[in-house]
Protein backbone atom coordinates (compact mmCIF):
# COMPACT_ATOMS: atom_id res chain seq x y z
CA UNK A 1 0.00 0.00 0.00
CA UNK A 2 1.40 3.33 -1.04
CA UNK A 3 0.33 6.67 0.39
CA UNK A 4 0.70 9.66 -1.87
CA UNK A 5 2.96 12.54 -0.72
CA UNK A 6 0.08 14.97 -0.16
CA UNK A 7 -1.63 12.56 2.22
CA UNK A 8 1.65 11.98 4.06
CA UNK A 9 2.17 15.73 4.36
CA UNK A 10 -1.39 16.16 5.63
CA UNK A 11 -0.88 13.39 8.23
CA UNK A 12 2.37 15.03 9.33
CA UNK A 13 0.64 18.40 9.60
CA UNK A 14 -2.22 17.00 11.67
CA UNK A 15 0.27 15.25 13.95
CA UNK A 16 2.26 18.48 14.35
CA UNK A 17 -0.93 20.38 15.04
CA UNK A 18 -1.97 17.87 17.71
CA UNK A 19 1.49 18.05 19.29
CA UNK A 20 1.28 21.82 19.33
CA UNK A 21 -2.13 21.65 20.99
CA UNK A 22 -0.88 19.24 23.66
CA UNK A 23 2.20 21.38 24.35
CA UNK A 24 0.08 24.54 24.55
CA UNK A 25 -2.41 22.88 26.91
CA UNK A 26 0.45 21.66 29.11
CA UNK A 27 2.01 25.13 29.27
CA UNK A 28 -1.37 26.66 30.12
CA UNK A 29 -2.01 24.11 32.87
CA UNK A 30 1.47 24.62 34.32
CA UNK A 31 1.01 28.40 34.41
CA UNK A 32 -2.38 28.05 36.09
CA UNK A 33 -0.96 25.65 38.67
CA UNK A 34 1.92 28.03 39.44
CA UNK A 35 -0.51 30.95 39.79
CA UNK A 36 -2.77 28.88 42.08
CA UNK A 37 0.20 27.96 44.30
CA UNK A 38 1.23 31.61 44.54
CA UNK A 39 -2.34 32.67 45.37
CA UNK A 40 -2.40 30.05 48.13
CA UNK A 41 0.85 31.47 49.53
CA UNK A 42 -0.66 34.96 49.28
CA UNK A 43 -3.65 33.87 51.38
CA UNK A 44 -1.34 32.27 53.93
CA UNK A 45 0.65 35.50 54.21
CA UNK A 46 -2.55 37.43 54.85
CA UNK A 47 -3.51 34.93 57.57
CA UNK A 48 -0.07 35.37 59.15
CA UNK A 49 -0.42 39.16 59.04
CA UNK A 50 -3.80 39.08 60.73
CA UNK A 51 -2.46 36.64 63.32
CA UNK A 52 0.48 38.99 64.02
CA UNK A 53 -1.95 41.80 64.73
CA UNK A 54 -4.10 39.62 66.97
CA UNK A 55 -1.13 38.32 68.97
CA UNK A 56 0.22 41.88 69.37
CA UNK A 57 -3.16 43.09 70.63
CA UNK A 58 -3.23 40.26 73.20
CA UNK A 59 0.32 41.03 74.34
CA UNK A 60 -0.54 44.73 74.53
CA UNK A 61 -3.53 44.00 76.78
CA UNK A 62 -1.39 41.72 78.95
CA UNK A 63 1.22 44.48 79.30
CA UNK A 64 -1.45 46.98 80.37
CA UNK A 65 -2.77 44.50 82.98
CA UNK A 66 0.76 43.95 84.28
CA UNK A 67 1.32 47.70 84.56
CA UNK A 68 -2.00 48.14 86.34
CA UNK A 69 -1.13 45.38 88.80
CA UNK A 70 2.30 46.93 89.44
CA UNK A 71 0.69 50.33 90.08
CA UNK A 72 -1.69 48.65 92.53
CA UNK A 73 1.16 47.00 94.42
CA UNK A 74 3.06 50.31 94.51
CA UNK A 75 -0.01 52.14 95.85
CA UNK A 76 -0.56 49.47 98.50
CA UNK A 77 3.07 49.55 99.66
CA UNK A 78 3.29 53.34 99.72
CA UNK A 79 -0.15 53.69 101.31
CA UNK A 80 0.77 51.11 103.95
CA UNK A 81 3.77 53.26 104.80
CA UNK A 82 1.49 56.29 105.34
CA UNK A 83 2.94 58.15 102.32
CA UNK A 84 0.86 60.82 100.57
CA UNK A 85 0.31 59.43 97.02
CA UNK A 86 -0.85 62.78 95.60
CA UNK A 87 2.48 64.65 95.88
CA UNK A 88 6.24 64.29 95.69
CA UNK A 89 8.17 61.10 95.03
CA UNK A 90 5.24 58.66 95.45
CA UNK A 91 3.29 60.55 92.77
CA UNK A 92 6.37 60.62 90.52
CA UNK A 93 6.89 56.87 90.93
CA UNK A 94 3.26 56.11 90.05
CA UNK A 95 3.38 58.48 87.06
CA UNK A 96 6.63 56.92 85.80
CA UNK A 97 5.20 53.42 86.17
CA UNK A 98 2.09 54.38 84.18
CA UNK A 99 4.13 56.15 81.50
CA UNK A 100 6.65 53.32 81.05
CA UNK A 101 3.89 50.72 81.06
CA UNK A 102 2.05 52.59 78.29
CA UNK A 103 5.28 52.94 76.32
CA UNK A 104 5.85 49.18 76.57
CA UNK A 105 2.27 48.52 75.39
CA UNK A 106 2.70 50.83 72.39
CA UNK A 107 6.03 49.22 71.46
CA UNK A 108 4.32 45.82 71.49
CA UNK A 109 1.56 47.16 69.21
CA UNK A 110 4.11 48.75 66.83
CA UNK A 111 6.14 45.53 66.66
CA UNK A 112 2.98 43.60 65.77
CA UNK A 113 2.08 46.12 63.08
CA UNK A 114 5.60 45.92 61.60
CA UNK A 115 5.41 42.14 61.52
CA UNK A 116 1.95 42.29 59.92
CA UNK A 117 3.17 44.84 57.36
CA UNK A 118 5.94 42.43 56.34
CA UNK A 119 3.41 39.63 55.83
CA UNK A 120 1.08 41.94 53.87
CA UNK A 121 3.99 43.04 51.66
CA UNK A 122 4.84 39.39 51.05
CA UNK A 123 1.20 38.72 50.15
CA UNK A 124 1.27 41.60 47.66
CA UNK A 125 4.43 40.23 46.05
CA UNK A 126 2.91 36.75 45.79
CA UNK A 127 -0.20 38.23 44.18
CA UNK A 128 1.95 40.04 41.63
CA UNK A 129 3.93 36.84 40.99
CA UNK A 130 0.65 34.96 40.41
CA UNK A 131 -0.45 37.60 37.88
CA UNK A 132 2.94 37.35 36.22
CA UNK A 133 2.73 33.55 36.06
CA UNK A 134 -0.66 33.79 34.34
CA UNK A 135 0.66 36.34 31.84
CA UNK A 136 3.80 34.32 31.16
CA UNK A 137 1.64 31.23 30.61
CA UNK A 138 -0.49 33.04 28.04
CA UNK A 139 2.61 34.24 26.23
CA UNK A 140 4.13 30.76 26.30
CA UNK A 141 0.92 29.25 24.89
CA UNK A 142 0.88 31.88 22.13
CA UNK A 143 4.54 31.16 21.34
CA UNK A 144 3.92 27.42 21.17
CA UNK A 145 0.90 27.87 18.89
CA UNK A 146 2.71 30.30 16.61
CA UNK A 147 5.76 28.03 16.49
CA UNK A 148 3.60 25.04 15.63
CA UNK A 149 1.73 26.89 12.89
CA UNK A 150 5.01 28.21 11.52
CA UNK A 151 6.48 24.70 11.46
CA UNK A 152 3.47 23.36 9.59
CA UNK A 153 3.61 26.24 7.12
CA UNK A 154 7.30 25.58 6.49
CA UNK A 155 6.61 21.88 5.85
CA UNK A 156 3.91 22.71 3.34
CA UNK A 157 6.03 25.44 1.79
CA UNK A 158 8.98 23.10 1.25
CA UNK A 159 6.71 20.31 0.03
CA UNK A 160 5.93 21.85 -3.32
CA UNK A 161 8.04 24.97 -3.48
CA UNK A 162 5.79 26.47 -6.15
CA UNK A 163 2.12 26.00 -6.81
CA UNK A 164 1.56 22.72 -8.63
CA UNK A 165 -0.91 19.88 -8.74
CA UNK A 166 0.26 18.48 -5.36
CA UNK A 167 -0.23 21.82 -3.56
CA UNK A 168 -3.33 21.62 -1.30
CA UNK A 169 -3.74 25.39 -1.66
CA UNK A 170 -3.49 25.34 -5.44
CA UNK A 171 -6.08 27.64 -6.92
CA UNK A 172 -6.81 29.28 -3.56
CA UNK A 173 -3.83 31.62 -3.57
CA UNK A 174 -4.41 35.20 -4.63
CA UNK A 175 -0.78 36.23 -5.06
Amino acid sequence: MCIDPVTMAAIGSVTSLLGTGVAAAGADRQAKSRAAALEYQQKQSIILAEDSRKRAAQKEQAQRRETSQLEGRQRALMGGSNLDLTTGSPLDILADTAQLGELDARVIRADGEREAAGHFANADLQGMAADSARSAGKLEVAGIVLGGVSSIAQKWGSFGGTPNSHDPWNGLRTA
